[in-house]
């Protein structure tokens, strides 16, 4: 690994020097008389030749790629496969949607009714034939479904090869059903679509929107660092296999920054994302009342009486606890707002309910902690006269919390816990692993961190990540991928806060969610569920499209 990092920065040290050679040359051709004779390609300096260059660089590439995107669109008009049946679905159930009770519920915002315009605005009704069809393919897949033996995985198949006709003719509007579906589908069928909807982007002529943006390069700064730290570790095969996943989030974040232009697109996201976490919500409180069985290393009865630990659709309570803390912020601070109506205070308050009673039944103390810091800058920025009940509440947090979630509580500060001392020993160990590869880390994913934590173990403590998603960042990447996503964090908080009068609806929570995330990255590995990474940069585009309606993304 040393010799490899000694390789990397020798050579980018000759990429410099060929750097400084070529604009040397490039200036002293600029200066001579045979340079002005030939004056054509020198017109400017060497920096201005060089900008200019580059930019009809990108120019070429973003115009071959449109007249590639016209052929394709001539070819797939044509096609029955791609081109006309996932029109023809798109079109249908667009029909059905807008005459669904879930529709109507979801598009009246703050009591407003349906208007002309979008009664005007109703999807034709498709022919009788493709209604037919629709029957008997539905009741054939059913019938095989309830006959064959492997009649539920045909089932899942046909489900998805739904979902992939629909996105790839509305790439644009698959962020919204991403957004819903996220906490259900595995992240192998998420990464699917979200390669099938930037694919359909793509073959659209429109260029991606916006044209320039500081976070959707920061964004791919940091993909292509985790690029070069997957190809420089010595287990390069299984860290590729990992960074893809890095790769289809880039793609998501591009395809939301596309998508997320109007407030009506983020209204509908967020909406979308609202409806999934709350179903998962519903279900982790159902799996408390059935009393699911837990595993036993997420609890320790010597220091707390907890036994249930829900996960909801996650394998992990704390990975459950991590999705939970970036949309419980929403409905939390639209309960607290001034403008908000009697409607929208009811449905918030419900779903501040259900979403904070299932982070409440996961015992995640750092999702706890990290909602709590989401809740310090709710009410900071809404209700500030409410910090003045905070001494009387933890005054009567002994008396009125149940014991087991008090017990929990206190366990934060208790060294003999388990989990604690578990956590000190794997901290300190990945911090040995960080000062040992600090440019680029040791590749993405388990199996790197596997083989090379036993080098810098203590004691005989196993870890499958460092426990902090600060530390496996920095273990994986090195100090450079760190330092890019506590940038993209802390600038789009800054950006929030700095903003939140202008649209408190959508910068306090978000800012409130970015900072809750951050908070519980210090003591959790989120990422370690790929799906809880996914909703980060969810976060961050809409972050960045509210910023960019206010007139800040610069």
């Amino acid at each position: 690994m040393l010799k490899t990092i000694q390789q990397w920065w020798s050579g980018s040290w000759l990429v410099h020097i060929l750097e400084g050679l070529a604009l040397g040359l490039v200036a002293a051709w600029h200066g001579c008389w045979l340079g002005r004779f030939l004056a054509q390609p020198w017109d400017d300096s060497a920096p201005q030749f060089l900008a200019s260059g580059v930019q009809r660089f990108w120019q070429g590439l973003a115009s071959g790629r449109q007249r590639l995107a016209r052929r394709l669109q001539s070819w797939l008009s044509t096609s029955y496969f791609l081109g006309r049946w996932p029109e023809w679905l798109a079109s249908d159930l667009a029909w059905v949607w807008h005459g669904s009770f879930l529709r109507r519920f979801l598009g009246q915002r703050d009591g407003e009714t349906v208007g002309k315009k979008e009664l005007a605005d109703t999807p034709d009704a498709p022919p009788l034939c493709r209604l037919l069809l629709y029957v008997v393919l539905v009741g054939l897949l059913l019938a095989a479904a309830l006959m064959l033996p492997q009649g539920m995985t045909l089932l899942k198949w046909a489900g998805l090869g739904v979902v992939l006709a629909l996105v790839w003719a509305r790439p644009n509007a698959s962020v919204g059903g991403v957004a819903f579906l996220l906490p259900v589908l595995p992240i192998l069928s998420t990464t699917i679509i979200i390669l099938v909807a930037f694919g359909a982007r793509l073959c659209r002529e429109e260029p991606f929107f916006p044209r320039g943006s500081w976070v959707r390069t920061l964004g791919g700064l940091f993909c292509l660092v985790g690029l070069a730290a997957a190809l420089a570790s010595a287990h390069a095969l299984a860290a590729l296999r990992f960074w893809r996943y890095y790769l289809a989030a880039y793609l998501f974040l591009i395809l939301l920054m596309d998508t997320l232009r109007t407030q009506q697109a983020i209204d509908q996201v967020v909406s979308w994302g609202l409806l999934g976490a709350s179903f998962v919500a519903i279900l982790s409180i159902w799996q408390y009342i059935g009393g699911v069985p837990t595993n036993l290393s997420w609890v320790d009865i010597r220091v707390s009486a907890v036994t249930t630990r829900v996960v909801g659709t996650f394998d992990n309570p704390n990975m459950l606890a991590g999705y939970l803390v970036a949309w419980l912020p929403f409905p939390v601070s639209w309960f607290l707002a001034k403008e908000s109506s009697s409607r929208r205070r009811l449905v918030s308050f419900l779903a501040a309910g259900l979403l904070g009673l299932s982070l409440i039944l996961t015992f995640s103390r750092g999702g706890w902690l990290a909602f709590a810091a989401a809740l310090f800058i709710i009410v900071a920025c809404q209700e500030p006269r409410l910090f003045w009940a905070v001494p009387v509440l933890l005054l009567a947090a002994p008396f009125v919390l149940p014991p087991v979630i008090w017990q929990r509580l206190a366990s934060i500060v208790n060294l003999e816990d388990t989990s604690n001392m578990v956590r000190r020993y794997v901290w300190d160990s990945s911090a040995k692993m960080f000062f040992a590869n600090w440019l680029l880390g040791i590749g993405q994913g388990l199996v790197p961190f596997a083989r090379v934590y036993p080098v810098y173990q203590f004691g005989v403590v196993p870890a499958l990540h460092a426990h902090s998603l600060i530390l496996q960042l920095a273990v994986e990447s090195g100090v450079i991928s760190l330092l890019l996503f506590l940038w993209i964090c802390i600038a789009l908080w800054r950006l929030a806060m700095r903003n939140w009068q202008a649209a408190p609806k959508w910068t306090v929570p978000l800012g409130a969610a970015l900072a809750g995330h951050l908070v519980h990255g210090i003591f959790d590995h989120t990422w370690y569920d790929l799906r809880v990474m996914l909703v980060f940069w969810l976060l961050v585009a809409l972050a960045t499209a509210v910023a960019r309606q206010l007139g800040e993304a610069k």
